[in-house]
Order: structure tokens, then sequence, then C-alpha cells
């Protein structure tokens, strides 16, 4: 009986080789030229990217894990921004933000309106006009808030569709979430994030395209009332291993600014990073009318509550470490 499968095999490379050594110089040379690394736009986060020479190499997957409200998806939205003020191609698959909200807090980072502008009540026509005049066309964005299908083999699918539209890198791929991705054959929720994250990290990787992805927390880790670490993502220790990093936000401690209330700040923590160090602690400033995001400095750590991670003999801080 004939194998199905003899007419495929597996690729085995003689590494050694002279042919493969010269081959791997001409790609190495090749992709030194046309290689463009991510800078988030977060200092201490890129720096924690070391093994790449300070940013996001473009096959990571890397997945933003926290309580719901903390902030996810404007960060997402924030990186998106960076990516297209890098010349990225940037495309947002997203199952939770209308297509109206992904491109009003865009619009509001890269024109002069600020966020509570794109309200119904002070929305106006002149307004409409200088939205326009102001918003600088920096790149391809493309959004997908209108999904008829939301299971993994869709999601593949629309990435392939946008990958070919955009064809040319660089390109970034954004999810918003993974816990809102459908269950197939009557698995749970956790079993579908964890299949839908592992064929992120293979599409990221044979695509070679910067892939970011959100996720929830256990409601059992939130009860818990504990900082969260990136064994309490929906899927356990399989979401763990599949992102090249993991960006944990905590929702203990975060404070919002006695005298500018759009102004939040919480901590961040790098709980996996494949390529670099690891327990990076990261002071996250999150500015809600502009959507930017920075890193405070060591001499602002005051305005920052408690670091929830750090050692308990040092409950203030351990900034960088």
């Amino acid at each position: 009986m004939s194998n199905e499968n003899e007419n495929e095999s597996a690729v085995w490379h003689d590494a050694l080789h002279p042919e493969s050594v010269k081959a791997y110089g001409i790609d190495l040379l090749k992709r030194a030229e046309g290689a463009k690394l991510f800078q988030t736009g977060l200092v201490d986060w890129d720096r924690a990217c070391d093994d790449t020479g300070g940013g996001l190499d473009d096959f990571w997957y890397v997945v933003i894990g926290g309580a719901s409200n903390v902030g996810k998806t404007q960060l997402l939205i924030s990186l998106a921004k960076q990516g297209l003020l890098q010349k990225f191609a940037v495309v947002v698959v997203t199952m939770e933000e209308p297509l109206e909200q992904i491109q009003r807090r865009i619009y509001a980072g890269l024109s002069d309106l600020g966020y509570h502008d794109f309200t119904y009540k002070n929305f106006s026509r002149s307004k409409a006009a200088r939205l326009v005049e102001t918003t600088p066309y920096v790149g391809k964005l493309a959004i997908n808030g209108d999904l008829p299908k939301e299971d993994l083999k869709s999601i593949i699918e629309y990435l392939d569709e946008a990958r070919d539209m955009l064809f040319g890198r660089p390109m970034i791929v954004i999810l918003d979430n993974l816990q809102l991705v459908k269950p197939e054959n009557g698995s749970s929720i956790a079993s579908a994030a964890t299949e839908v994250s592992e064929g992120l990290r293979r599409w990221a990787k044979v695509n070679r395209t910067l892939t970011f992805a959100l996720s929830q927390v256990t409601s059992e880790a939130l009860r818990a009332g504990r900082p969260v670490r990136c064994h309490d993502l929906w899927g356990g220790s399989s979401m763990y291993s599949n992102p090249s990093q993991v960006i944990m936000l905590d929702h203990l401690n975060a404070v919002v600014d006695d005298h500018r209330p759009w102004i939040k700040r919480l901590w961040g923590l790098v709980d996996k990073n494949r390529y670099g160090p690891k327990m990076v602690f990261l002071m996250l400033e999150a500015n809600m009318k502009t959507g930017d995001w920075r890193c405070g400095t060591p001499d602002e750590e005051i305005l920052w509550g408690p670091n929830p991670w750090a050692p308990p003999e040092d409950t203030r801080g351990g900034y960088g470490r």
C-alpha cells in the first residue's frame, strides 16, 4: 500500500558543509541590509532584547498578559502606532474592539486631536477637517474588525490574506485577544487559546512577522489577589512555552495621577524572554489622552506603587533588575 506522505519528508541540512556556510553568510548579509527590528518605544523593554541589538525581531511571537481593564489593549494600540511611525505595515485582527475604537486610539496619537475629541458630544465638522489635515500617512494599517468566523483556521486565513495584500516586509501582526477565539469540537476556552497561540507562533516563524497577542489571566489567579505571572495565563504552562516573550501587566498596584487623571502608572514584567534576560521590571506610564506609553526613570520611582514582583525585603522597587 502506498504511503500518502511518501512525497513529504523532513528537510535536513549539513550545516557545516562549505556551501551551507557560504549560503548562511550570504543570507546574513541580506538580512543585515533588510532586517528591521521593532522598537517598542519603551526603553527598558527594548534593552531587555539585547540579543537582537535592542528591539524585537521579525519572527518573534510576543504575548502581553494581565487582568481585564489593566491596559493591555491600550498598550497594543500604542505598539501599533510605534510600528506605523517606523514604517511597518500593521495588521490588527480584533474580536473585541470595534474598528472605530481602534481608529480613535490611533488617530488620537497621530493627529493633533485628543482622545476625548472623538466623542459624539465633542466631535464637529471643523474637527473632522482638522483630522484629515493633521493625520500623516505613515504606513499601512489594516484592521479586520468584522470577523465572520473566529476560530484558529479562519484567523490564519485572515493573516495569509493580509500578508498577500501587504506583500513585502516589515510587517507586524496584532491579535486581540486569545481567549475570544472560538473553541472547536467542544474544547475549552483554555484549549482554544493554547491552540491559537501555537498557531500564531508557527505563523510568525514561517512568515518572519513579529506577532503580538493579548491574553487574559485565570479567575483563580485574580481571586488569589497575588501578582500575576505567565503561568496564570489561560492555557497554563503551554502558553508559557510558545512565545518568544511574555510581558505581564500588574493590576494590583496601578495608580492614577492626582493632578492628571488621564495618566495611569503600573508595573510590567518581562516574565519570559527567550533571547535575553527575564524578570525585567518595567515602570509603565500610560497617557489615556494621547495613547502614548513610556517607561519611568529611576528618579521617578516614587510616583509608582510598590513593585508587586520585587522580593519582600525590597517592595519599593528593584528598578532595572
